[in-house]
């Protein structure tokens, strides 16, 4: 087992786990936990690819994401975590109509919704552990 506390040669006496040149600086306490708190998302994307002829050419693609990512994890109950749903769809029509070799018109349209909501997978849940409220 190794002492070392970062490589300054840390000693350890009755629990306290000290370093430096007197061994008299105490080591950063750390408190380490695996709780669940999740990060479910699926993705659905798609693109349509469609020629015209060789002077007019159109692309349309979609994209939907949808998910429930941990935005704060409580280390001691799993009541206090705090999720944010994050949906975002997308998509884009791009329209390329080539006049001449030097002559080229292209149309790029596009939309974006994303909304973020950070809230507690059961709101009321954490409310009897505080009598007061």
């Amino acid at each position: 087992m190794d002492n070392s506390c970062g490589g300054l040669g840390a000693t350890t006496a009755n629990g306290v786990t000290t370093a430096g040149p007197f061994a008299t600086t105490p080591c950063l306490a750390q408190y380490r936990v695996s709780v669940p708190n999740g990060n479910r998302e699926w993705l659905l994307s798609g693109r349509v690819d469609y020629e015209f002829s060789d002077k007019d050419k159109i692309f349309g693609r979609v994209k939907f994401d949808r998910g429930s990512q941990p935005t704060y994890t409580d280390p001691i109950d799993p009541l206090f975590n705090i999720q944010s749903n994050q949906p975002q769809n997308e998509g884009q029509l791009n329209y390329t109509h080539v006049f001449t070799p030097r002559v080229v018109n292209n149309f790029v349209g596009s939309v974006l919704y994303y909304s973020a909501l950070f809230q507690s997978p059961n709101s009321a849940a954490p409310f009897p552990h505080f009598p007061l409220f």
